[in-house]
């Protein structure tokens, strides 16, 4: 509805548009979608992770190493990444010191998982 309002107030007062659609809550609008499309990024990755987790007793036996490693690899990633945009963005009051060493510990658990999947395709 502040949307509509500030239309009007372009047309009647010659505002710029921006102002106006500044003043109606597009940046709160702008930083949800952000929010949100990171939360389905995330969620497509730790999804994905898991399904190539899972499907790997079903392959060959050659490609199942690489598999439980790109799939741990996209868990942790997805994992990540909600965490990075969007846990910390929602909740900034939370003991830096805990989100420091949860991050971190991602990040090695991150590595670890990108170094698994890189030695199984080199051998």
């Amino acid at each position: 509805m502040d949307i509509l309002r500030a239309a009007a107030q372009v047309g009647s007062r010659s505002v710029p548009i921006q102002q106006a659609l500044a003043r109606a809550g597009v940046r709160g609008l702008r930083r949800t979608f952000t929010r949100l499309a990171a939360f389905f990024w995330a969620l497509t990755m730790t999804v994905g992770g898991g399904l190539m987790v899972c499907s790997a007793s079903d392959t060959a036996a050659w490609l199942q190493p690489t598999l439980l490693g790109a799939g741990f690899t996209g868990i942790v990633s997805g994992l990540f990444i909600f965490q990075v945009l969007v846990v910390d963005r929602l909740l900034p009051i939370t003991d830096p010191r805990l989100v420091r060493n949860v991050e971190a510990s991602m990040g090695v658990a991150l590595m670890i998982g990108v170094a698994i999947t890189t030695l199984t395709l080199l051998t």
